[in-house]
């Protein structure tokens, strides 16, 4: 149950910059077991950091992927500061398509963009977006939910699995880049 001052509401355009600046204030890509090797460390975060770079654009909002799926939904967390202003803390969002599972079609959502600020992080916030979302995609007739999580991001890959997802595949992206950094 969340304090009466975080509500969770559906995404609006006005959203954009918020959602878009928690993907630093998430501080999704600090992995302290990389402080003790700083050479390395420093070369994984600048991969992760150009990484984020070429995903955080989203020119035509932060509701653009969301947008190429044939439904979606996008939830955040609003909190109700005690000047009466409104600032959106986290964000989850999914695509809906549908897929052909075991001879039939079903509807499917793909969970992204997960992201709580960390000064709120540990207070239940990623469990009630989370718990959320999946009641919409029900409301929806989505059957299956399906997230990737970095293979080493530990506090992501236990917090899904308290939320009852199950590893599905040992499958890793790869990526190669086409043109000389800059």
């Amino acid at each position: 149950m969340l304090p009466s001052n975080l509500i969770l509401r559906s995404y609006r355009p006005e959203d954009h910059d918020a959602c878009e600046w928690l993907e630093v204030r998430a501080n999704q890509f600090r992995n302290s077991k990389l402080d003790k090797f700083p050479i390395v460390g420093n070369l994984i975060l600048g991969l992760k950091e150009r990484l984020v770079q070429v995903h955080q654009g989203h020119p035509k909002g932060f509701d653009a992927r969301a947008k190429t799926a044939d439904d979606h939904e996008i939830v955040v967390c609003e909190n109700l500061e005690e000047d009466g202003s409104r600032r959106v803390i986290a964000v989850v969002a999914v695509n809906i398509r549908s897929v052909l599972w075991k001879s039939a079609t079903i509807w499917v959502g793909w969970v992204y963009d997960l992201r709580v600020d960390q000064d709120y992080q540990r207070q239940g916030i990623a469990r009630a977006l989370s718990q959320d979302l999946e009641r919409r995609c029900l409301e929806k007739g989505v059957s299956m939910l399906h997230l990737t999580v970095n293979l080493d991001n530990t506090k992501a890959k236990c917090f899904y699995q308290a939320l009852g997802y199950q590893h599905a595949s040992h499958r890793a992206p790869c990526t190669k880049f086409l043109t000389a950094e800059e």
